[in-house]
């Protein structure tokens, strides 16, 4: 990738804090997981803080994917060799994840057959059930404790020193800026390099920042002190997200499913605007990419709405591919031989729209002379109906992080107002994909 794609080179940065000043950073964390003075700590919203000890070697940098991408495959999907769908043989931990399983049964897998000795999950805070944090583990009971995604950004990667000063031969779990700084770390330091076995990848559109979560619970009526545990994707597929308490109540925080309810809600009012920057949608970099099988039958519903649960496994290295072989020869996964070719075209359509929206922000940083990550994103096409798209997307969710706004925009969509609105945006979507059905089975 030539470095005249980005008004803001490398060479101008001293430290991870102008990348944060740009507009640039993550939060992904590995800057501080990797940093040999300890100089980075983050703040309340997940962001880098360099102290005083900085010795600007800039190791930082070199690991940060904010940056730049590192795009090998040049397409959407990203290069694979084989895509399944699958899920666990568990009913139990299959019905407890959000979607089949496959992940939580891949790390129990590395650990169970001695592969790896620790990996890193994403689990919840036992001081703060809102706050995500990293662990490194190899007790089975955590790994299923943290099954499920945690819809809230934090710095994941700050568990890197943990697992640099272990030694021993990991496994991680973590979204495409997380996996893609990794990569980077891996490349440059010794220790990873050689105890990197397995990195997985989950697909991502875009993540929300620290302080929606506690603003949804505000609304809610729930204090922190009540919270036990949040279940993002709680019940069968697609899920709700629920709030347990530690009295043994629970409460529903959004009574839609997790592609239309308060996820959804909390992306528009709290999403990280870097993420708009990002097309790594199906996350290239990992050994396997696992996500949401989100394809409609020929009634426009979700095809697997109400099962426990399926996922959408893309393989892309051969160390993968030799994983989940094994796993299905030993019954430990099931997976059907191929991923049903419409969905194939479901995801690999979700991705480039992805793409093109993503390089219609980079064109419009670039023309007004604002910082932009290097990628080799091709210019933005001259279609009509991307770029109108585009432009209201862009109006929208600037009006939705207006700090007045957020709290009206959330208070109504959670309403039996927002209810309705809901209801009607999900028809109309289930109609647009029977039109669209019906048409190409005519052609």
């Amino acid at each position: 990738m030539s470095s005249d794609n980005n008004v803001s080179p490398v060479s101008d940065y001293s430290n991870i804090s102008s990348v944060v000043r740009d507009g640039l950073c993550h939060r992904c964390g590995v800057c501080g997981g990797v940093c040999p003075c300890s100089a980075i700590s983050f703040d309340e919203d997940a962001l880098p803080v360099v102290s005083g000890a900085c010795n600007k070697c800039g190791l930082c940098l070199k690991v940060c994917s904010g940056l730049e991408y590192a795009d090998t495959a040049q397409t959407a999907f990203g290069a694979y060799g084989h895509c399944c769908l699958g899920s666990s043989m568990d009913e139990a931990i299959r019905g407890r994840s959000a979607s089949g399983g496959v992940v939580t049964e891949i790390l129990r897998y590395l650990i169970k057959t001695g592969r790896v000795k620790k990996v890193v999950v994403t689990s919840a805070s036992p001081d703060d059930p809102a706050v995500p944090v990293s662990l490194l583990t190899g007790s089975d009971e955590a790994i299923i404790s943290a099954c499920q995604s945690k819809y809230s950004l934090f710095p994941w990667g700050r568990i890197i020193r943990e697992v640099m000063t272990r030694d021993e031969p990991f496994a991680a779990v973590g979204l495409a800026c997380h996996i893609q700084s990794l990569r980077k770390a891996i490349s440059v330091i010794p220790a990873l390099r050689k105890n990197a076995v397995l990195l997985i990848g989950l697909f991502c559109e875009s993540n929300i920042m620290p302080a929606g979560i506690k603003h949804l619970l505000k609304i809610k009526g729930i204090h922190s002190g009540q919270l036990d545990k949040i279940e993002y994707r709680h019940g069968n597929w697609p899920g709700v997200m629920m709030a347990r308490l530690k009295n043994g109540s629970k409460i529903v925080l959004s009574n839609r499913n997790g592609q239309t309810g308060a996820i959804n809600y909390l992306k528009w009012t709290y999403g990280q605007p870097r993420c708009r920057l990002c097309y790594d949608m199906m996350c290239g970099s990992a050994d396997i990419s696992v996500g949401d099988p989100w394809m409609r039958s020929d009634s426009g519903r979700y095809a697997y709405e109400g099962s426990s649960g399926y996922s959408a496994v893309v393989v892309r290295s051969g160390r993968g591919k030799e994983i989940i072989d094994q796993m299905i020869r030993e019954t430990v996964i099931s997976c059907e031989e191929k991923m049903p070719e419409q969905l194939i075209g479901v995801q690999i359509k979700q991705a480039e729209l992805k793409r093109v929206y993503t390089a219609g922000q980079i064109a419009r940083m670039r023309s007004v002379g604002r910082p932009y990550p290097k990628s080799s994103l091709p210019e933005p096409g001259t279609a009509v109906k991307p770029l109108l798209v585009d432009r209201l997307y862009n109006a929208v969710f600037t009006l939705c992080h207006a700090r007045i706004l957020r709290g009206v925009f959330l208070r109504l969509m959670l309403s039996p107002v927002g209810d309705v609105i809901t209801a009607l945006n999900s028809l109309r979507k289930m109609l647009k994909w029977r039109c669209a059905a019906k048409n190409q089975k005519q052609t």
